[in-house]
């Protein structure tokens, strides 16, 4: 909400357990995860950035395309409005 980003967090689905790299072309991928918003976030509208890319070791690689609602395909798809209210 007040225009900072925050530092990317990196994450494999499922504890790890199913990385990228075994998806197939398509398939669909479902998990949660809890991101750090800091100690006090702003209240307001956040939007988050989700992109997928594979990794060699620890390190990462290209990024995956990911499709976009309505077809079109990307290699990352904005998230939001979510709403974070004050503590």
């Amino acid at each position: 909400p007040d225009g900072r980003a925050l530092p990317g967090v990196v994450w494999q689905p499922l504890a790890t357990r199913y990385p990228t790299t075994c998806w197939s072309p398509g398939q669909s991928v479902i998990d949660r995860i809890e991101l750090p918003l800091g100690n006090e976030p702003p209240p307001g509208e956040w939007w988050l950035s989700l992109s997928a890319f594979g990794m060699a070791g620890e390190q990462p690689t290209a990024n995956l395309p990911v499709t976009l609602p309505g077809g079109a395909r990307d290699t990352q798809v904005g998230l939001g409005p979510l709403r974070v209210d004050a503590p």
